[in-house]
C-alpha cells in the first residue's frame, strides 16, 4: 500500500514537471474580432488577397502580455489588391516564440515559419504594435497553407469557413477570380 502511494504521488509529481516545462503555450479569445462564415465573405473584406512565401521572422514583439511576430513575405502571385508580384511586405500575426523561449499558439494555430506558402486574405494593420504590416482577417480565418499544391485553411475545425475543402493551388486561383468578379 505504501509502495502504490508513493508511485501516485511520484506519477502526479513528474506529470506537473512536464506540464510546466512545456514549450508550447496555446490561448485565445472566446470568439474573433472578426470572424467569417464563407470564402465569399472573406474575399469581400479582404483589401489584398495574395500568395506568399515567408522570408523571415523580422520581430517578435511582446506587447500587453501577447507576443505577436512581425514576418517579412515575398509577394508570388496577387488575387486582389495592389501588392505586386515580387514586393516584400511584413505580415503580423499573434503568436510566436516568447523572451522566455515558450512558443505560444494563437487558438493553436502557429505563426507562419520561414520558406513557408501561403495565400493569406489581408487587411491594413493599423494599431501599437507595428507600423507598416498587414494581418490576415480573422487572426487565422484568412491565413491558408499550399501544401503538396493543396490550399488548407489553418483554422481550428470549429471555425473553418463553411463548406471550404482543400483544393488544388490552381484550382482556388479559379474559385477567387469568379468571386471577385460576381
Amino acid at each position: 500500500m505504501r509502495k502504490a502511494i508513493y508511485l501516485l504521488v511520484l506519477g502526479l509529481v513528474v506529470m506537473t514537471v512536464a506540464a510546466c516545462s512545456e514549450k508550447v503555450q496555446e490561448g485565445g479569445p472566446s470568439q474573433l474580432e472578426t470572424y467569417v462564415t464563407s470564402l465569399e465573405e472573406l474575399t469581400a473584406k479582404a483589401s489584398d488577397i495574395v500568395e506568399v512565401e515567408i522570408l523571415d521572422q523580422q520581430e517578435t514583439i511582446e506587447y500587453g502580455g501577447v507576443v505577436f511576430t512581425v514576418s517579412s513575405a515575398k509577394v508570388i502571385s496577387t488575387q486582389k489588391g495592389p501588392l505586386a508580384s515580387g514586393a516584400i511586405m511584413n505580415v503580423l500575426e499573434t503568436g510566436g516564440v516568447m523572451s522566455n523561449g515558450q512558443e505560444f499558439k494563437f487558438n493553436g494555430i502557429p505563426v507562419a515559419k520561414k520558406k513557408e506558402k501561403l495565400f493569406l486574405f489581408l487587411e491594413t494593420y493599423q494599431g501599437p504594435i507595428t507600423q507598416d504590416a498587414y494581418v490576415p482577417i480573422g487572426a487565422y480565418q484568412g491565413k491558408f497553407k499550399v501544401e503538396n499544391d493543396k490550399v488548407i485553411q489553418l483554422t481550428p475545425s470549429e471555425e473553418k469557413l463553411k463548406d471550404y475543402k482543400p483544393v488544388k493551388k490552381e484550382d482556388f486561383k479559379i474559385i477567387i477570380k469568379e468571386i471577385i468578379v460576381k
